[in-house]
């Protein structure tokens, strides 16, 4: 326990001995005109006290290690080959010219994977690499992996493996999306529709009737990168009974490891998760990204593999901020009184759910903010489009759902001539 002091302090300035300013979070700093008094003050280890950062030192020096940095000797390097088209079926994969190219120790496709060959955060909704016969769903969508002993030797091998599509049409609107006849991107359904949303509390049609003044509005939020400093990257090695280690930087260790579990069919006790140094995430590595396929050329190689994608290959393949356009009906008095609160959204998960039906439920229930709405309807859905996927970023939802309604409730102050 810490050493506790006692200080005398004049009536001018006591210290507030108010018991909700006494305990754990209580600062010396915390002082308020009081009529007198003699307090004991806590000397406390941490509270009040600068505190070094625990990474601080190795990050300061430039000692940190972060995905890209690391090096196994023997390692191979791999590279993607991803779908050009937003929405095409895979007639055929050809990687023979490219297993000729000297340095190149595999071209690794679906047919080589033994699970369920889907992972995803919210469930195993997506392919891990698309198989022959399925279809790439957006720009990016993986479909081969080359393994080789330089990183230049992989790239020059990946531009060398053919692979027959055959365009489909897509869709890139979300209303379109639902709409009759519009491609399916769903697996387990026969529409585009991901999740929805409906929530009411009193009636909000008469109280809009009822209304002295009604604010309508559109908001259309869009899609946004995360732009994190450090690319997606790590490196996975294997031992000779086949036990696996993947080093990249992830924020939640225990669910990559069940998704390559699934995906590729290794047991559990064989798999080891090293999550290292992020540097930026926002979100981001909260999702599957280089882990599935470092694990999956590391069982075929046999040997240890680095994968770090271009900023290109971040922007094209990990998901973003859920886009939404949201429609307000805001109803009140003249006095600036709330009476009634309407809204309909329409998100877009992209060309698989990731985590939208958890941010799209956040999303919704954000809408009210602090305020208290008498009667409220909030209804929405979120689909499935031809575009890069949509899943964690920082606000989780949040920011979609209480901004527009902050921007309401300026309207309506502004038209009524009040300060909101």
């Amino acid at each position: 326990m810490a050493d506790r002091t006692i200080a005398k302090v004049d009536s001018a300035r006591s210290v507030d001995r108010r018991p909700e300013y006494v305990g754990a979070g209580w600062s010396p700093s915390r002082i308020v005109p009081i009529d007198t008094g003699v307090m004991e003050i806590p000397e406390l280890a941490v509270v009040g006290q600068p505190v070094p950062r625990i990474d601080g030192a190795m990050k300061t020096s430039g000692l940190q290690r972060f995905g890209a940095d690391y090096y196994v000797p023997g390692m191979l390097h791999l590279k993607t080959v991803r779908s050009p088209h937003p929405h095409a079926r895979v007639l055929k994969i050809d990687g023979s010219e490219a297993l000729k190219q000297p340095g190149v120790a595999a071209v690794i496709t679906a047919a080589d994977i033994k699970g369920t060959n889907r992972h995803g955060l919210a469930g195993p909704n997506r392919p891990s690499l698309i198989p022959v016969g399925d279809n790439a769903r957006y720009i990016g969508d993986p479909v081969a992996l080359v393994a080789a002993e330089t990183l230049e030797l992989a790239e020059e091998a990946a531009r060398l493996v053919r692979v027959e599509y055959e365009p489909l049409p897509a869709v890139f609107d979300p209303e379109d999306a639902l709409k009759p006849g519009a491609p399916v991107l769903n697996y387990d359904r026969d529409d585009n529709l991901v999740s929805d949303y409906d929530l009411s509390r009193g009636d909000v049609e008469n109280a809009l009737a009822e209304a002295e003044v009604i604010v309508e509005q559109t908001y259309r939020v869009p899609t946004q990168e995360h732009v994190q400093l450090e690319p997606e990257a790590g490196i996975a090695t294997i031992d000779p009974e086949g036990n696996l280690t993947i080093i990249a930087a992830s924020q939640d260790p225990l669910y990559i490891l069940r998704m390559i579990h699934q995906a590729l069919g290794v047991p559990q006790n064989k798999i080891r998760i090293k999550s290292i140094a992020a540097g930026g995430s926002f979100g981001v590595k909260s999702h599957i990204n280089v882990q599935v396929h470092l694990a999956l050329a590391a069982l075929v190689t046999k040997r240890p593999v680095k994968l770090v994608w271009t900023r290109e290959e971040s922007i094209l393949a990990h998901p973003k901020r859920h886009p939404a356009v949201i429609k307000h009906r805001l109803g009140a008095t003249k006095a600036g009184k709330f009476t009634a609160l309407d809204v309909e959204i329409l998100s877009d998960s992209g060309a698989y759910p990731a985590s939208s039906k958890w941010v799209f439920n956040v999303l919704c229930n954000a809408v009210p903010g602090p305020y208290d709405f008498p009667n409220i309807r909030v209804r929405g859905k979120v689909v499935a489009t031809n575009t890069p996927i949509k899943g964690t970023f920082r606000g989780y939802g949040d920011p979609q759902g209480f901004t527009p309604t902050e921007m309401s409730i300026d309207l309506l102050a502004k038209r009524l001539g009040i300060d909101p």
